[in-house]
């Protein structure tokens, strides 16, 4: 898939999927390393921007392979802006319900992208992503705080208008494969119901022309090009793996971000109402 092509279809349909990335051995190798270090210290699950931490994050979010095609679609200039690991246990209830994401970003435009690369086989079975193709084009809609306990989201946010399911796109991938989609893009995905987990790393990059205008701190990370705006804090990456100044730094970003999103929440308007 051409640069030309990935732009087109991403302007068209608000995602682009499966794009190379990583060999399966090579993914494979990935998912051997989050174990190891789920081994030492925890589950990482939706860890706050785990390239604080671990350099072999950083690593992936700098790759060609994966900016590329990231650069087609916003162009050279790019800070990762966030990052997390999403992972669905075997048989857990964990699911996302249809949403946009932009919903609580606080940011100042659409012009980001959210690169979602799996690390596991990524099946209709285990709850892989489901787009509606075109969703992104009426911008940010009207969305519910269902607070559901089995959400993967924070506040359980869903679309409050009826979504047209027998049109959702599978998002099925391989290991090393990832998508992008837009930050208005509608999206969702089911349980896992197979014996294995489902493990992906999602990078979500920015334009640093973008600012954050739902609160008055954010952070980000220049991975491309140049920052001529500096309107994010520039991050530091770990001296060591999970070395004590890398994990206190990483708590501190941590705790920003809650405040952050807290103060996003109350500011907003009311787009979002709870049922």
């Amino acid at each position: 898939m051409t640069k030309s092509d990935i732009a087109a279809r991403y302007e068209r349909d608000g995602f682009v999927f499966p794009i190379d990335v990583l060999s399966e051995s090579e993914a494979a190798g990935i998912r051997k390393k989050l174990e190891g270090v789920e081994s030492q210290h925890g589950n990482m699950h939706y860890v706050v921007k785990p390239y604080l931490l671990l350099d072999w994050v950083h690593e992936l979010a700098t790759r060609k392979a994966l900016l590329d095609p990231v650069r087609a679609v916003l162009g050279e200039d790019l800070l990762l802006w966030d990052c997390e690991f999403i992972i669905k246990e075997p048989g857990a209830q964990r699911h996302v319900e249809w949403h946009q994401d932009l919903l609580y970003f606080g940011l100042s435009s659409d012009d980001l992208v959210t690169a979602w690369l799996a690390i596991s086989p990524v099946t209709k079975e285990n709850g892989c992503m489901q787009f509606l193709a075109g969703s992104h084009q009426g911008g940010v809609r009207q969305h519910v705080a269902t607070f559901n306990e089995n959400s993967i989201l924070a506040r359980g946010q869903q679309l409050v208008e009826d979504v047209p399911v027998e049109d959702a796109v599978d998002v099925a991938l391989r290991p090393g494969q990832m998508s992008l989609h837009h930050g208005a893009t509608f999206h969702a995905s089911g349980v896992n119901e197979s014996d294995d987990r489902r493990i992906a790393i999602c990078f979500v990059y920015i334009k640093p022309s973008m600012r954050q205008v739902g609160a008055k701190w954010d952070s980000a990370l220049l991975v491309s090009g140049t920052d001529r705006y500096g309107h994010f804090e520039s991050e530091v990456l770990p001296d060591q793996n999970f070395s004590s100044d890398a994990i206190a730094y990483q708590k501190a970003i941590d705790e920003r971000r809650k405040a952050l999103w807290r103060e996003v929440v109350t500011n907003m308007s009311d787009s979002a109402t709870t049922s």
